[in-house]
């Protein structure tokens, strides 16, 4: 089961005889994998441009113009649309636009209820009205938006993006036509014993999706002198630049389950993540060449919507600004997704 912080709960086709609704379809158009993939070998050539595993169709899908309204005996209703892109490793959806009453919930889930996002509720309303969601396996997704008959006003959902992942991202393998794994060999899994002496610091880390959830970065959770707590998020400008940060996703915990550095092992789950930030402060990218210029250190300090609740067992890194310089670093981030 994935999802961002949500109600959970059962979809309510999932429940008794009401499962065999018939529900109207939208099929996105086929995509050239060949070209994407060229594309993706000229942006790596720059270490700047965030990884794409996806390519995002520009929708414009609500509850108004597509799917399907279901007046139930009590007067409640019910919203279902399925969401097909043939060929597609994942799915997953950005609404531009989410604000729903109380009462109401959202369920997000592949046709087979192997994996299931939400319920998301009014508790995920927030004031820009944005809401990204996590990638769901497979070519096919549906959404099903249940609305009680006595809500205080009609909820909005409306997506902007749908993204098509064509690489892999639940399984690793070193093939990088087959999925990931592909990071460079100077990199270690987490979970193996060079990573005994940062279990702590592991804890921190997040994984992201941007760019309509068809990008990802990477990047860490700060303490403050108040240690009260607040989410803080320290991340590259590179990964901020030209995105709605409101429509983020931060995936925390998400590491392989086995040392393994054939790259054979599965990627972490996509449960323990929190959709949308604010930007706090940031510096520029820097060009080409080495640049003294403090305002040239490529970072981007953002605030995550909301706090990780207390099963994420996250960690807030420290920090220093005493200005003596560390003989040895360490860095713990996803590169290229892994």
């Amino acid at each position: 089961v994935f999802g961002q912080i949500s109600s959970g709960g059962t979809p309510f086709t999932w429940i008794g005889e009401k499962s065999n609704i018939e529900i109207p379809s939208v099929v996105m158009h086929s995509i050239d994998i060949g070209s994407l993939k060229t594309e993706d070998e000229i942006d790596q050539q720059s270490k700047d441009m965030p990884f794409r595993f996806a390519y995002g169709f520009n929708v414009g899908l609500t509850t108004a113009n597509s799917g399907k309204w279901i007046v139930l005996e009590n007067g409640d209703r019910l919203w279902m649309l399925e969401i097909e892109s043939p060929g597609a490793m994942s799915l997953n959806i950005t609404f531009s636009h989410f604000y729903i009453p109380d009462g109401s919930r959202l369920f997000i889930y592949s046709p087979d209820k192997h994996y299931k996002a939400g319920a998301f509720t009014s508790f995920n309303n927030k004031n820009h009205h944005h809401l990204g969601t996590v990638p769901i396996p497979g070519d096919k997704i549906i959404l099903e938006y249940y609305e009680p008959a006595s809500v205080a006003f009609a909820g909005v959902l409306e997506i902007e993006t749908v993204a098509h992942a064509y690489r892999d991202i639940f399984t690793i393998a070193k093939d990088f036509e087959k999925g990931y794994g592909d990071a460079d060999d100077c990199n270690n899994d987490v979970v193996c014993p060079e990573a005994a002496a940062w279990e702590k610091q592991v804890r921190s880390v997040a994984l992201i999706t941007l760019g309509n959830g068809t990008r990802f970065c990477t990047g860490s959770l700060l303490n403050n002198v108040t240690n009260d707590g607040t989410p803080l998020f320290l991340t590259a400008n590179h990964c901020t630049e030209g995105q709605t940060v409101s429509t983020m996703v931060f995936i925390f915990n998400y590491q392989s389950d086995i040392c393994d550095p054939d790259g054979q092992g599965n990627d972490g789950s996509f449960d323990n993540s929190i959709s949308g930030a604010t930007i706090l402060a940031h510096t520029n990218s820097p060009l080409p060449g080495n640049s003294t210029d403090p305002m040239d250190s490529d970072m981007a300090l953002l605030l995550l919507s909301e706090s990780p609740p207390d099963d994420y067992n996250v960690f807030y890194n420290g920090w220093d600004n005493s200005g003596d310089i560390p003989s040895n670093t360490t860095c713990m981030h996803h590169p290229k997704g892994d």
